[in-house]
């Protein structure tokens, strides 16, 4: 039974078209040098640049309005242009925020950095092609798949990064900007490879009716009145936003500055998370359609609350290890939920919904400087618990209400 289990997982990939192969390695690079590599230190690097807490809130902040605004171009542009041009202008546009990170002597020329890291958001337009290129009953498990690949990517880059920044100076620009050289030459490499490997030719948006810009934009409240569920599923993406936005930011500064952890602490617990991120989401996957979407969520969504009570707690920095362990299941749960997401919508509107979806981003602005200025008066235990109340109070009653779509 074990053997036959791991024949499959092993054989699945080669199942998957070239489309899905290619955006599921591309983005796995991405992740791995953008998040992975230096995500948890971009906040560290600005401090030792001369930020002060609001002013690392005020980057982040920064960063989420020009994401949010920049999607309403972006879904038009991908009913225009397709997918591929879409993330290749993303790509470069990393690329850009990779040179200027490596080059900064003041955090304030990391501003134009952190607004171009993530102007155009690659992960979900991944998920919307993973959606729309699978079959129904197959997209919990691709997006388990997708998951666990990154996962088992991913495990390498907290140790070589706490490696490199040990090796070049320990948790201060001189030994964090090393990174940023090493994501430079890998974002290059996932430009040409999407533009060689990914197919130009897009079926589904090949067949979208092309609105004006303006269209464009009269057309998504008129999606918004047309989709019963589509007012909660705005509601829902903007609280899980402005709560990954309120706390994500300070979670590292915690770490070093509260509970004492050391560049080899914070590689572990990202080892942790990472492990745990490579191992459940293939079950979350395969959980998500035999179960269903929500049930699958009202599973794995408390897991993660206990890894920031842990965080909180932790008396001791070997215990950051077991919170990132926790933690990790925060991938898990959000594959039924974000299934869940891009299937309320056809394939047709998925342009108008990212763009819908980027919007709500903006909540992230305001919970960066919310999280900056509470961080400042010091109540740091509130910023890193209200994501988990937030969850548990709001998130999960809404998501009940909501009913999940058939086959599309």
């Amino acid at each position: 039974m074990i053997k036959s289990a791991v024949k499959n997982l092993t054989e699945f990939p080669k199942r998957l078209n070239r489309r899905i192969k290619t955006i599921i390695v591309s983005t796995g690079l991405l992740n791995w040098s953008q998040q992975q590599l230096t995500g948890q230190y971009n906040q560290l690097y600005a401090r030792s640049l001369g930020a002060n807490s609001f002013e690392v809130g005020l980057l982040n902040g920064l960063s989420y309005a020009t994401s949010s605004l920049a999607s309403l171009i972006v879904g038009w542009l991908i009913e225009q242009k397709g997918y591929k041009r879409v993330v290749l202008l993303g790509v470069i546009c990393s690329i850009t925020s990779a040179a200027l990170f490596a080059s900064a002597f003041k955090w304030w020329v990391l501003i134009p950095a952190f607004m171009l890291m993530n102007i155009i958001r690659i992960m979900p337009i991944t998920d919307i092609i993973i959606v729309t290129y699978t079959p129904f009953k197959q997209r919990g498990l691709v997006m388990g798949f997708s998951r666990s690949f990154w996962g088992i990517l991913n495990l390498s880059a907290p140790l070589f990064a706490a490696w490199m920044i040990t090796i070049f100076g320990g948790i201060k620009a001189q030994g964090i900007r090393p990174l940023y050289y090493v994501q430079l030459i890998l974002i290059l490499f996932v430009f040409f490879l999407v533009a060689f490997r990914y197919p130009s030719r897009e079926p589904f948006t090949e067949k979208m009716k092309k609105l004006s810009i303006y269209e464009f934009i009269r057309s998504l409240k008129e999606l918004i009145v047309r989709n019963k569920s589509a007012k909660k599923w705005v509601m829902l993406r903007y609280i899980s936003f402005f709560s990954m936005g309120v706390s994500m930011p300070f979670i590292p500064i915690w770490m070093v500055e509260e509970k004492g952890a050391t560049p080899y602490i914070l590689g572990l617990r990202s080892t942790a998370y990472t492990i745990v991120s490579m191992i459940a989401p293939i079950l979350a996957g395969k959980l998500t359609d035999k179960l269903g979407r929500k049930k699958a969520y009202y599973i794995l969504s408390p897991i993660t609350y206990i890894g920031v009570i842990i965080l909180i707690l932790a008396p001791k920095p070997e215990y950051l290890i077991l919170s990132g362990i926790f933690s990790g299941f925060q991938v898990t749960s959000f594959i039924p939920f974000i299934t869940m997401f891009w299937e309320s919508v056809s394939a047709e509107e998925r342009g108008k919904w990212y763009a819908i979806e980027g919007l709500l981003t903006s909540s992230m602005i305001m919970s960066g400087i919310v999280g900056g200025i509470m961080w400042q008066l010091g109540l740091m235990v509130q910023v890193l618990i209200l994501p988990v109340l937030l969850g548990a109070l709001v998130m999960i009653p809404l998501l009940s209400t909501i009913p999940e779509v058939d086959e599309n």
